[in-house]
């Protein structure tokens, strides 16, 4: 097997979306713990079991022509050819999680949604690589409103409000989570912030999330 083949494919932006989120899952439980409040969280913000999440439905020429939209649009940014902006219902992110071997380590723990112009989250996520005995076999399942923008090449991807067992994370914890950028590892990446300086804008618009990139095709 080749480099290429074991390390993902950052060309496509949706797949780092949807990595951020997943690693912010962590990044929250990590901060809580990091405010000394373990035993709390224990208590009311970790459940035994996962949560299950909707069902994604998705026929397999549906899913066909999704990864292939995907992957064009991808190509096209490698190359520096101009390429039309990808456009991406909440549906059709869920259908790439259930579909693509790419987001295969996703599935049943994240189910994203649009809500306005955030992208929101329902996540199911084991807790067991904070790599404390006390969270061993716990799983945070929550609703997490993420604010995504893309400034400069920078990306910026930070929780705006987390739901746990249906009720808001208490303002403490929430003010600290407010001022992360879960995506700063990758903006920081040589590689990552190459394939983000080829884009022009990440917006949200009409219930879907609009990728535009720098270099499109004249009118």
């Amino acid at each position: 097997m080749t480099a290429n083949q074991t390390k993902p494919r950052r060309g496509c932006l949706v797949y780092v979306l949807i990595v951020v989120s997943i690693l912010g899952l962590v990044l929250i439980a990590g901060a809580l713990v990091g405010m000394r409040y373990a035993n709390r969280m224990l208590r009311e913000f970790t459940a035994d079991t996962p949560e299950a999440l909707p069902a994604v439905q998705i026929t397999p020429a549906e899913a066909q022509q999704l990864q292939q939209r995907v992957a064009r649009f991808r190509d096209a940014l490698r190359r520096g050819a101009p390429t039309p902006e990808l456009a991406l219902t909440a549906d059709e992110m869920n259908g790439l999680i259930a579909t693509d071997p790419q987001f295969s380590a996703l599935r049943g723990k994240v189910f994203f949604q649009m809500e306005g112009d955030r992208l929101q989250g329902r996540i199911s996520a084991p807790l067991d690589q904070l790599n404390l005995p006390i969270f061993r076999g716990r799983y945070l399942n929550a609703k997490v409103t993420f604010d995504v923008s893309l400034n400069n090449g920078v990306l910026r991807v930070s929780p705006q409000d987390v739901q746990v067992k249906g009720q808001p994370l208490p303002r403490v914890y929430l003010d600290t989570l407010r001022k992360q950028n879960l995506a700063e590892s990758f903006t920081a990446d040589s590689s990552a912030s190459e394939w983000l300086g080829k884009l022009e804008a990440v917006r949200f618009q009409e219930g879907r999330l609009v990728i535009v990139p720098q270099n499109r095709p004249a009118n």
